[in-house]
């Protein structure tokens, strides 16, 4: 799913299920920032304190998506959580494994994912825990099919609309949903695909997104301790007009859309004001490092501007395919846009105040806890060890 969905179907949602406004905002806030988060590193600080972030994401650019080994920290933890097909099964090496990592919705897995979010409710992060966990949680119905990880099991060919036109497939490596590109995100899209077996899949996005609001809602009630009745029949049908009324194939466009909505109070919540900044100004992340941090990454951003425009396209072309150890050598010559391409790069940070009480470390604490959750506990629970 992309930010319409992460970020203001996931607030909807949660207002539908009784949470307040603010609260509400800090969910949504964490369930998006589970794609911006895409830089590990130590943050230094003046007084000689570190802290350690590891990204939730990579970016599309990033070489490590082609390293099964770095995928196991993000994908499948964070967006492609293994369904566990096998069910009760020996795991072998081979194709019967792999399949155990195809993410699959609503899985067991995945409702003791959000059990162990429920459990952390009295955690200062326990709201980003669960934020974070929602993102999982409704990317199992999106993401349904394919595995966290660079195999052939994630191939897919001959796509098509649901009037049986063709839909161009990307040239990329079969990498998560990379081949079928966002194609599982619309949620207005019906689809469908040829997969690596040979088998012709149907895909309803609008019957799945609706699936996964009513499940979602359920589960934040859960947190909350209150009957677990789902959204009502008028909250499902605001729910289902947005997702078969908002058409646009780009993800942003659509957030700007329900926004809008919310803003003209189409979902019976009060007119709302929601944003969203995931990156510099305004974000978690200089809210809590303060403007130095803001001031580092526009020099960055500038000397980066300053050799595209010295060395014009063919220099981006060749940045973007060197390879991850010539990438870290080239970002520490230029002092380039780290965030942006996803390398670990440390930040160095005056006083430690502002981060120690902000969301952007707590949104940290929960990743590093929903990490753990999944990969030491969950997923070994299944015979399932990837880490």
């Amino acid at each position: 799913m992309q930010i319409d969905f992460h970020h203001c179907a996931t607030y909807v949602i949660a207002r539908f299920s009784g949470f307040a406004h603010a609260d509400s905002s800090t969910i949504a806030h964490a369930a998006q920032y589970v794609d911006d988060s895409t830089t590990s590193g130590f943050i230094r600080f003046a007084n000689g304190m570190r802290y350690q972030r590891w990204a939730t994401a990579h970016p599309m650019s990033d070489p490590d998506n082609l390293d099964n080994d770095e995928n196991t920290t993000s994908w499948l933890p964070f967006h492609f959580l293994p369904g566990d097909d096998a069910v009760g099964a020996n795991p072998v090496l081979g194709s019967d494994y792999v399949r155990k990592l195809v993410c699959r919705p609503d899985s067991e897995i995945a409702k003791r994912m959000m059990a162990g979010a429920q459990a952390a409710r009295d955690c200062p992060h326990g709201l980003h825990r669960l934020g974070i966990a929602a993102h999982v949680f409704i990317d199992t119905f999106a993401h349904q099919g394919f595995a966290g990880l660079h195999h052939p099991i994630n191939r897919a060919s001959e796509l098509r609309d649901g009037a049986g036109q063709t839909i161009d497939a990307l040239p990329v490596p079969p990498i998560g949903h990379g081949q079928v590109g966002t194609c599982p995100d619309q949620p207005y899209l019906v689809w469908s695909y040829t997969d690596w077996q040979g088998r012709r899949i149907e895909r309803d996005n609008p019957a799945d997104f609706l699936r996964a609001s009513q499940r979602l809602c359920e589960e934040f009630q859960r947190y909350r301790q209150v009957p677990v009745t789902g959204m009502t029949a008028a909250q499902t049908a605001l729910i289902e007009h947005a997702i078969g009324t908002i058409r646009d194939p780009d993800g942003a466009r659509r957030h700007a859309q329900w926004l809008a909505l919310l803003a003209a109070d189409r979902f019976a919540l009060g007119a709302q004001q929601l944003d969203y900044e995931g990156g510099a100004r305004g974000s978690w992340k200089q809210l809590a490092l303060g403007e130095a941090y803001v001031q580092w990454l526009d020099a960055c951003k500038r000397k980066l501007a300053e050799r595209v425009s010295a060395h014009g396209d063919s220099y981006v072309d060749r940045f973007l395919a060197f390879s991850g150890k010539e990438v870290q050598t080239l970002l520490d010559k230029t002092s380039a846009a780290a965030d942006a391409l996803g390398r670990d790069t440390p930040i160095e940070c005056g006083s430690p105040s502002a981060f120690l009480d902000s969301d952007y470390k707590r949104f940290h604490d929960a990743a590093r806890e929903q990490r753990n959750l999944v990969l030491g506990e969950l997923l070994p629970r299944a015979g399932i060890y990837a880490s």
